[in-house]
């Protein structure tokens, strides 16, 4: 049979006198004595007399320390989605006066994979129009001549950088065309196959 125990808390306008199991005493004297909780008894423990509590704070425990209860699980909270899109330039002449038009460029050079089209889009904001080429400004010359866009637009732009070398994504704000960015551009579109 469990013994029982007396903790007496007396001050600050606080008086109180509880018995308790031997298990919870422990943890009393414990914490008194500037440790932290001890771990939780045993629930199966008859000795417990926590009238089933312990279980719950085996739960709370485990959730502190990152182990899973066998509890009921909570459902987790929806990630918050980044912000990924791409936006259009309202403001950017496709158009420029005495210049050849982002459309007629890429009618003549017929680009056919993204990387490609990444590249003549740059190569012409950069050379052509005198723009700064950024993801935005390709991704208005990509709608202007109604291109199907990357989803991750940015991300491509990165890819055609690593993979291709024909950009340069070190400024993502100001890409740059490389020179064998502009060598493919001049010398081998159109083709009939990209490498």
């Amino acid at each position: 049979m469990a013994e029982d125990f007396k903790v007496t808390v007396n001050g600050g306008g606080l008086a109180m006198d509880q018995k308790v199991d031997q298990a919870t005493a422990l943890r009393v004297v414990n914490l008194l004595m500037g440790g932290g909780l001890p771990a939780d008894p045993d629930p199966e423990d008859d000795d417990a007399g926590d009238g089933g509590n312990s279980a719950k704070r085996k739960a709370r425990a485990a959730k502190r320390s990152g182990a899973k209860s066998k509890g009921p699980a909570k459902k987790a909270s929806p990630k918050r989605a980044r912000k990924t899109s791409v936006g259009v330039l309202k403001d950017l002449s496709l158009r420029p006066k005495g210049k050849t038009s982002f459309k007629d460029f890429a009618e003549e050079k017929k680009p056919t994979s993204n990387h490609a089209k990444s590249a003549v889009c740059v190569y012409w904001l950069a050379l052509e129009a005198g723009e700064k080429a950024s993801p935005e400004a390709v991704n208005t010359c990509y709608a202007h001549v109604g291109w199907k866009r990357p989803s991750e637009l940015r991300n491509a732009l990165r890819l055609t950088a690593s993979k291709k070398g024909w950009i340069d994504t070190a400024d993502s704000e100001d890409i740059k065309i490389t020179t064998s960015g502009e060598d493919f551009v001049r010398h081998d579109l159109p083709a009939s196959s990209e490498k």
